[in-house]
């Protein structure tokens, strides 16, 4: 059994003592697709922050395919893949040169990110907007563009936030088909997230989606 994210009593407190994890501890196989479900202040985007390196964590252990997120942080990011819930790249760049330039971050030879790009592209049904600014795009397009971004340093492990709050991302035919695709091809792990409501646990509830 091969784990793709694991944590150990991870816990954070931020300024002014509130508790936004209490210590929690989870492990996801490689294969599978992981949902992380609960209200607001469940400690969800806390959580998500913390595994992309964008939160500090007060005490506890990550690691990504075996790569602790604090001792051996390079390679542990090279095998995450991270779709945040807001639009943040260049609105004026190009659909193509956004990807680009993504694989370029990650040291992506720039004759195979062009390859990547048509791929990832075609996959996600925007090779048609390749040559559009960014800004010109859907709300819909602008999400798979997103997705398409995360991958082009090809993952292991791809975290997507919130995806479906709006546009029920998850479940669209396309991207079954397509986060299916990835699994059989490097075992991806798909986790979702949702706000619903308020919580005073402050503690994640997981449910676990097999495709076995």
């Amino acid at each position: 059994m091969t784990i793709a994210l694991e944590l150990q009593q991870l816990k954070k407190t931020y300024s002014g003592g509130v508790q936004a994890l209490r210590g929690i501890d989870l492990q996801v196989e490689a294969g599978d697709f992981y949902a992380l479900l609960g209200p607001n202040g469940a400690g969800k985007s806390t959580t998500i922050g913390i595994i992309s390196s964008l939160v500090n964590k007060t005490s506890g252990r990550v690691s990504v395919f075996g790569y602790d997120l604090e001792k051996d942080v390079v390679n542990a990011k090279r095998q995450l893949g991270l779709v945040p819930q807001e639009f943040n790249f260049n609105p004026f760049e190009t659909v193509q040169q956004i990807v680009v330039n993504q694989a370029g971050y990650y040291g992506v030879e720039r004759k195979e990110a062009y390859i990547r790009s048509e791929k990832y592209l075609k996959q996600l049904d925007l090779w048609g907007k390749r040559n559009e600014r960014a800004r010109m795009l859907s709300g819909g397009m602008k999400r798979r563009l997103m997705i398409a971004r995360a991958l082009m340093h090809e993952p292991k492990l791809l975290i997507l936030d919130e995806t479906d709050r709006r546009r029920g991302y998850r479940t669209s035919p396309l991207n079954v088909g397509l986060f299916e695709g990835f699994k059989r091809q490097r075992h991806h792990h798909h986790s979702h997230h949702t706000l619903p409501g308020r919580s005073r646990n402050a503690v994640p509830q997981y449910r676990h989606y097999s495709t076995r």
